[in-house]
């Protein structure tokens, strides 16, 4: 299945600006990390738009360069790393 997307600097939903990382959970929801809008996006196994997280910076839940993303199959978490931070993050 091919999910057509457009790169673009606006925070719209749906749209990256220099997508790094994508994953899988166990329902077939895929997280894609959108590195210079500095959120994670999730979207349904058909490629609908579902939700997005974070901000740029360095507090909890911002990211200044999201890079991984993993989530994990058998728990609510989605991992992450920052390269910028040097910092290893998980969200429920």
């Amino acid at each position: 299945m091919l999910i057509s997307v457009s790169a673009c600097r606006e925070r719209q939903q749906g749209e990256f600006d220099n997508s790094h990382s994508i994953d899988v959970d166990s329902e077939g929801n895929i997280y894609v990390s959108d590195k210079d809008n500095h959120r994670i996006q999730i979207f349904s196994s058909r490629g609908d738009f579902i939700t997005a997280f974070g901000c740029e910076g360095t507090g909890g839940g911002q990211f200044t360069h999201l890079h991984g993303i993993a989530a994990y199959p058998i728990s609510a978490f989605v991992y992450t790393t920052d390269t910028e931070t040097l910092m290893f993050r998980y969200f429920q």
